[in-house]
């Protein structure tokens, strides 16, 4: 086979129906790599390499630049940056040796797609956690899975419903009970506006809240979906449902509305382990992804 070359291209440049071609047919079923997501929490600040004719492509995302200098790291609520497409020894490597000299510092999430021996031995690798409910059964058979206290709280709080709710709602609710604990500025809610509105144009409204009974709104979240993956990315409880166990009884009502043939519940997330220990209750497998880095100059 002919080595093929990796190219870099600036965002402009880029061919976006062959380039979310790649993002489409990856196996991960992750949707971070499409143009419009980069471009809703990246705007202009970002450029790609493209291996072969768009077989495998990984997105660049400046975070800062100084003197022509970048650095790149994480872009907001992008838990993966890629490469996505076609990924084999032969194309990560590329990829990952393409990344320009221009950029001092990197330290991102590679798609969990990609293996360890694939990473260039130049690059720091640290395995990191995301951990994913299988909804491709019945719910009963979920829920008899979940552990002992969750199952206790929902029996508690039956009659709940799962609703669709507005965006700004969401964003509202989050920057006031939950953005000094996430460590959120008025920035980042700008950009997660930006995100839902590009992901509503795209594949509809994916913004639901918990409702009870007699204690009204409890939890709400964005949980986009892409070929049957729904990813748990910004979900916040209200005062009420900080008392009453609110954010367990939405993700458990996102399982029963959801489940389904090839279905998987991302809870993108977490090594920190408070959180880890809470998602844990729903049972869980864990599927890690790799972090990266590269730092040329000290």
């Amino acid at each position: 086979m002919a080595h093929l070359q990796t190219k870099l291209i600036r965002r402009g440049k880029l061919d976006d129906g062959r380039w979310n071609a790649a993002i489409e047919n990856d196996v991960s079923r992750l949707p971070y790599g499409y143009t419009w997501w980069l471009d809703a929490v990246m705007g202009e600040n970002w450029e790609a390499l493209v291996y072969g004719d768009y077989r495998a492509v990984l997105p660049l995302p400046y975070s800062r630049s100084l003197l022509g200098l970048k650095q790149i790291s994480r872009p907001a609520f992008t838990q993966q940056i890629g490469p996505w497409g076609e990924l084999t020894e032969a194309s990560v490597g590329s990829l990952l040796n393409a990344i320009p000299k221009k950029v001092l510092k990197l330290d991102v999430g590679l798609s969990e797609a990609v293996k360890a021996a694939h990473v260039p031995s130049h690059f720091a690798v640290k395995e990191r956690t995301n951990q994913i409910v299988d909804m491709d059964k019945d719910y009963t058979d979920i829920h008899a899975h979940y552990g002992r206290t969750l199952r206790k709280i929902l029996r508690r709080y039956e009659g709940s419903t799962i609703q669709r709710i507005g965006k700004e709602k969401i964003i509202d609710v989050y920057q006031k009970h939950l953005a000094e604990k996430a460590g959120l500025n008025d920035q980042h809610f700008v950009i997660m506006h930006r995100l839902m509105t590009a992901y509503e144009r795209e594949a509809g409204p994916r913004f639901f809240g918990l409702h009870a009974p007699d204690d009204g709104l409890q939890a709400l979240g964005f949980f986009p979906d892409h070929r049957g993956r729904v990813i748990n990315l910004f979900a916040a409880s209200t005062e009420a449902g900080y008392d009453h166990d609110g954010m367990a009884r939405l993700l458990d009502g996102i399982i029963r509305r959801e489940v389904g043939p090839d279905k998987l519940l991302d809870f993108e997330g977490s090594d920190i382990e408070g959180i880890a220990k809470f998602f844990n209750r729903f049972r869980p497998h864990r599927s890690p992804y790799l972090q990266v880095s590269r730092q040329l100059l000290p």
